[in-house]
């Protein structure tokens, strides 16, 4: 499975505001419609759904990164 991911508009920000935006979504108490008005607060476009889904991916990302770390550690203690 070798996909490609996508570059969004979150992507696309300046890295302190993407950062911020990240790091509000690892917050639950954030809402994705909280963190689209601080996108948009900051003069950038993005929609709920756009936030959604960069959200996701980097869920994604984190599942695939921890799965890979357990299989290394386990490779290293054979």
């Amino acid at each position: 499975m070798n996909r490609q991911r996508k570059c969004s508009n979150i992507d696309r920000l300046p890295p302190q505001i993407r950062d911020t935006a990240e790091e509000m979504m690892r917050d639950p108490t954030n809402t994705y419609k909280d963190i689209a008005e601080y996108i948009k607060s900051k003069g950038f476009k993005t929609s709920v759904s756009g936030v959604a889904r960069h959200a996701a991916n980097l869920n994604e990302t984190a599942a695939t990164l921890k799965w890979r770390r357990k299989i290394s550690v386990s490779l290293w203690k054979k």
